[in-house]
């Protein structure tokens, strides 16, 4: 596998970046400097780490504390990325976060449109640890996120980095986030002092965050406001037994959200891990027959969600510009439409930087121009 990542930058004559000139800060600093016409911005997504990947290492992990895993890490005889069809191990991390360093120098800011953790992260953990032992699998999630959130903050310094979180970012497992619940509580003061550092309003992130894993940031001097949602919880896939009325909830906060953004004269950027639309590995797996004809599609969202988030970024297309996404470990993107069919809002999908799904690891980068 090429251990190199891919970079995307769309100048300002691409079709793509017109839909991110905005006026834009350089620095997240509070001085009165000038800002400059462009600055670039990184997305990374899909990392997918798994601190399994070489398993004599698991009882030193279990024991120590996740400021010690980089020192037990460089032990492993392991030394090379995975190939395809596996998930992050350490090298990979550390060869796409120093990458990562290089192309974010400069920036106001970085986005990681989620899924920190491995797939199977609990089964893989319970075969090693040689019972189902919740408690001892809710710290060593825990000490792989705060590992993972120390790994971006070594490398990427004072940027602030706006995520969200991905199917499988939980103690549940996959598509299983409990509203309200342990990983939530966990996790809220850790990504908002090391990923944020700090740069949202703490009450009002500890309040959405908390109940369902979503928030709102300003993190620079600039007419933009960040949605940062948590769309597993539209997914057809997640399990909402007991708490069927998140989703509902957190898309009347975004409904506030957008109102009270206009109201102020601010532009939104839409940060979330699942996107709206098909299914393209699952239509293909249930819907196309041997002759390669597809009969129907699969959706990433329940349809009510699905109708009333586009039907909210119809009504505030004047002020939503852009929305990010991950999820599908591949590089592309979605037009949102009008019911007219004129074309919308994008949806820039970045790929995954585990290449578990056959992808090289890769990453974007955006230049963004200022409408000064």
């Amino acid at each position: 596998m090429k251990s190199g990542f891919m970079r995307f930058r769309f100048s300002r004559n691409g079709a793509l970046i017109l839909c991110l000139l905005t006026v834009w800060c350089v620095g997240c600093s509070d001085d009165n400097s000038t800002a400059r016409p462009s600055a670039r911005m990184a997305v990374f997504s899909d990392v997918h780490f798994t601190p399994f990947y070489d398993p004599d290492l698991f009882p030193e992990l279990m024991a120590a504390p996740a400021d010690q895993w980089p020192e037990i890490f460089s032990r492993s005889s392991i030394t090379e990325p995975p190939s395809w069809g596996k998930e992050t191990n350490y090298p990979l991390l550390v060869k796409m976060l120093a990458s990562l360093e290089e192309s974010a120098e400069g920036s106001p800011l970085v986005l990681f449109p989620g899924d920190i953790l491995a797939h199977h992260f609990r089964e893989t953990f319970f075969n090693l640890y040689g019972e189902e032992d919740e408690e001892a699998l809710r710290s060593f999630v825990y000490k792989t996120c705060a590992f993972f959130a120390a790994q971006v903050r070594k490398f990427l310094a004072g940027i602030p980095v706006l995520f969200v979180l991905g199917n499988n970012d939980s103690y549940a497992g996959d598509y299983l986030l409990v509203p309200e619940g342990e990983y939530l509580a966990d996790t809220a003061d850790l990504f908002y002092s090391t990923l944020l550092l700090g740069k949202a309003d703490p009450t009002s992130f500890n309040a959405t965050y908390t109940a369902g894993g979503y928030y709102q940031a300003r993190p620079c001097r600039s007419d933009v406001l960040y949605i940062c949602l948590n769309t597993v919880l539209f997914s057809v896939n997640w399990s909402s037994e007991g708490h069927e009325d998140a989703p509902t909830c957190q898309l009347n906060w975004l409904s506030q959200a957008l109102f009270d953004a206009r109201t102020k004269g601010e532009k939104v950027w839409i940060l979330m891990h699942v996107p709206p639309g098909a299914d393209a590995y699952g239509t293909i797996s249930a819907y196309m027959d041997e002759t390669g004809r597809i009969t129907d599609a699969l959706m990433m969202w329940k349809a009510e969600y699905q109708q009333r988030f586009l039907k909210m970024i119809r009504q505030y297309g004047d002020i939503v510009e852009v929305c990010f996404a991950g999820h599908t470990h591949m590089d592309e993107y979605r037009m949102m439409l009008y019911k007219n069919g004129a074309s919308a809002k994008p949806i820039l999908i970045t790929p995954g930087v585990s290449p578990q799904y056959g992808n090289n690891p890769g990453y974007k980068v955006f230049t963004v121009s200022s409408t000064d």
